[in-house]
This record gives C-alpha cells, sequence and structure tokens, in this order.
C-alpha cells in the first residue's frame, strides 16, 4: 500500500487508509 493516501498511515495502529 505505497498509495499517496499512505500519509493517513501514520497514525498508532494498523493502516487506516480509506480502501482498508
Amino acid at each position: 500500500m505505497d498509495a499517496p493516501r499512505q500519509v493517513v498511515n501514520f497514525g498508532p495502529g494498523p493502516a487506516k487508509l480509506p480502501h482498508s
């Protein structure tokens, strides 16, 4: 998941990507 939205993955826990 190297998507540009990866920025939301900075939060704690698992990736919070919109596409899940």
